[in-house]
């Protein structure tokens, strides 16, 4: 069923350019410092702030690899090995392991050449391309400071590969590392050492007393929120095709936090149904740069995490477009270039014509995002966000 252009078509238009030129003259001349958690943040990360104290929050668009090579996006998420796969010698080496759990996801900048290019907004090209400089000139000044061995260093920024690149590009280019806060931040603050409920059946039986057994009966484990809510969605319902979820049986009723990822709607997409999504996509993302910096038996290590806020995807509302909304000059000079004009009008050559319709073909098989919520494009951060699967 078909839409209306003007209820199909809204992009955020108020994305200002960002560049070292006017974002890095606002930060802190002491970067990075400790500020109150954040986000449920472990208390020894610390973060990248603006001078009037303030985390500093960078947004703009990207296009989102789900399926690249540094993205951990699988049932596991980042304590999967490459290939999505995750084992333990035992319930407590696996629940440490979930208490550092997190989504990892590869991004990179928009580019006039993109297949959607014209529809961007005026100067969205020049922001991507300035926040993701920006981001690595930060990761720079942070390696630079404190001197660490270059085998002990976790970067935020990777040197990617473009494959088969035309005579305009470059072989290479920086992508960033988006990684989301604990999904299980409920086992990292009680460490699984809440005392259990003991009962005289529990004596009579004259078995041993098993802490981690008596922690796991239904009840007795405390959640963050009401177990009435529908939404929640609980460690137990997570695919789980190794049995390391279920090794771990006195967790399983703990709420798994999802990241602020939402469909065109508004709509927030579960860590339990990001197999649903397609392999990228275009989105609105807010990130912020947390730093961590330690020895580990006489050796200096340093973790820098660009730490994912918020993620609206935008495919959908963009491709549904019948006529571009914006050109910046950049993606106007490649639009009627011969080497790689797009036309969306009647007057589109039949190819043309046909490439373009497998491609929508493909984008409405995908699970992203059918619209953009009407209005302005601010993230819903007031913790209203309703559950939804990926597409409404």
């Amino acid at each position: 069923m078909s839409s209306t252009p003007s209820s199909r078509t809204h992009v955020p238009s108020h994305l200002p350019p960002i560049s070292s030129i006017n974002f890095i003259p606002t930060i802190r001349d002491r970067n990075p410092v400790t500020t109150p958690n954040l986000n449920r943040e472990p208390g020894n990360y610390s973060h990248i702030c603006l001078k009037n104290g303030e985390t500093a929050v960078i947004r703009f668009g990207a296009i989102i690899d789900f399926k690249g090579h540094h993205s951990k996006m699988g049932p596991y998420f980042n304590i999967a090995n490459h290939n999505g796969e995750a084992s333990f010698v035992n319930s407590k080496a696996a629940t440490a392991a979930l208490g550092r759990q997190r989504v990892q996801i590869q991004a990179r900048a928009l580019s006039a050449t993109d297949f959607l290019a014209e529809f961007y907004p005026e100067d969205t090209v020049k922001t991507s391309t300035g926040a993701i400089g920006t981001i690595a000139l930060i990761q720079s000044q942070l390696d630079e400071k404190n001197e660490v061995d270059e085998s002990n260093i976790t970067r935020c920024t990777r040197i990617v590969d473009v494959p088969d690149p035309s005579e305009d590009e470059e072989d290479q280019h920086f992508d960033v590392i988006l990684t989301s806060h604990l999904l299980l931040p409920a086992i990292k603050s009680e460490k699984s050492n809440f005392m259990p409920k003991v009962t005289l059946d529990d004596i009579d039986s004259g078995l041993p007393l098993s802490p981690s057994k008596l922690r796991g009966r239904t009840g007795t484990k405390p959640t963050p929120t009401s177990a009435t809510n529908q939404d929640i969605v609980r460690l137990r319902d997570m695919d789980d095709p190794d049995g390391v979820y279920a090794m771990c049986d006195d967790l399983l009723g703990t709420e798994v936090v999802a990241p602020k990822i939402t469909n065109g709607k508004g709509n927030l997409i579960h860590p339990k149904d990001y197999d649903k999504l397609p392999s990228s996509s275009i989105a609105i993302i807010k990130v912020s740069i947390c730093y961590m910096h330690f020895p580990i038996h006489n050796v200096r290590k340093s973790i820098t995490h660009l730490r994912l806020q918020t993620m609206r995807l935008l495919n959908k509302s963009l491709e549904h477009a019948t006529a571009p909304l914006y050109i910046t000059p950049a993606a106007k000079s490649v639009s009627t270039s011969t080497k790689s004009k797009r036309k969306l009008g009647k007057d589109a050559s039949s190819s043309k014509d046909k490439t373009l319709k497998k491609r929508r073909t493909r984008a409405t098989a995908s699970d992203t995002a059918s619209s953009t919520a009407k209005g302005e494009s601010g993230d819903k951060d007031d913790g209203q966000t309703q559950m939804s699967g990926v597409e409404d």
